[in-house]
């Protein structure tokens, strides 16, 4: 069932602890809905799942199905032989606990990376950032809003990645950001300034031309 996600494997679970010794359970999705807290449609949706041919089961028989519906809430599982053979309860607690976050962690990984006020999944959103904010000002600094969201949007669109590492800590990433733009800013007025035009000429041209108003 490797990516099947949460909802099948909490309903799985209940299957297996609730089947009967002869591979039968009872499987009404209104009370199975409201026993683990789901909504019934997302219930139905993982029981259809597990009535569904798996061609990568390594159970052929019923062509892989996890589940055969038998009656209108009775349903044989041809499979539950080997999750019988779990050694306790808690094992299989674990089992499924093991199987939902492996496929969470699937999920973030196939998520787009956002570049929009919403963060990602490597980084907060604006909201957060923020808050962040908020509290820094009341510590002293002197970030505004505009560069710290600027700062925000950049690590945003780099996926939360600073050169080849990952940002580990937002908070620090979001002030380095800040400080780089300011340096990046000061750097580009510096090189822009007007250069008057004594600046512009060599000492000895500017004492040259001293000594000819001296003498006039």
């Amino acid at each position: 069932m490797r990516g099947a996600g949460a909802d099948v494997f909490a309903v799985w679970g209940y299957v297996i602890a609730h089947a009967k010794s002869d591979s039968v359970v009872e499987l009404n999705p209104e009370v199975v809905a409201f026993l683990i807290g789901m909504p019934q449609d997302r219930v139905e949706k993982a029981i259809r799942f597990l009535m569904s041919p798996d061609s990568k089961s390594r159970n052929k028989e019923y062509e892989g199905r996890r589940m055969v519906k038998r009656g209108e809430f009775e349903y044989f599982l041809p499979s539950v032989a080997y999750y019988r053979g779990v050694s306790s309860m808690e094992d299989l607690r674990e089992y499924n606990r093991v199987k939902q976050r492996e496929s969470r962690e699937r999920r973030k990984l196939s998520e787009p990376k956002s570049e929009s006020l919403n963060g990602d999944s490597n980084g907060p959103d604006w909201e957060s950032v923020k808050k962040w904010l908020s509290e820094s000002k009341k510590n002293g600094s002197d970030y505004s809003e505009l560069e710290t969201k600027s700062a925000f949007l950049a690590l945003s669109a780099n996926g939360w990645m600073w050169g080849k590492n990952p940002v580990t800590d937002w908070r620090s990433a979001v002030e380095r950001q800040i400080q780089t733009d300011r340096d990046r800013k000061q750097k580009s007025n510096t090189n822009s300034r007007e250069v008057t035009p004594s600046e512009s000429l060599p000492m000895k041209e500017l004492e040259r031309m001293k000594r000819e108003v001296d003498r006039l």
